[in-house]
């Protein structure tokens, strides 16, 4: 029955966060230009990052977030 149906879609949109929450979820814990100086130092001089208590696992994470914060903040309404 089309209720029924409904009923699970709306209970479905429910449980979808909100691209404002994906937003704020998504944010990066550096600023770009630092992001940009520790993958540089990632690539360079690995064994750096570890004065800064990083290590290359994080600078990839911290860009993988970043990409995905930029796509999400593309998104529209309509999509």
């Amino acid at each position: 029955a089309p209720q029924d149906f409904d009923a699970v879609l709306e209970y479905c949109l429910a449980q979808c966060a909100s691209t404002e929450a994906m937003l704020k979820r998504a944010r990066p814990i550096f600023h770009p230009k630092a992001l940009a100086r520790l993958a540089a130092i990632a690539q360079t001089e690995p064994e750096r990052l570890a004065q800064f208590g990083l290590d290359a696992s994080v600078v990839a994470r911290e860009t993988q977030r970043a990409a995905r914060r930029e796509a999400l903040a593309r998104v529209t309404p309509r999509d």
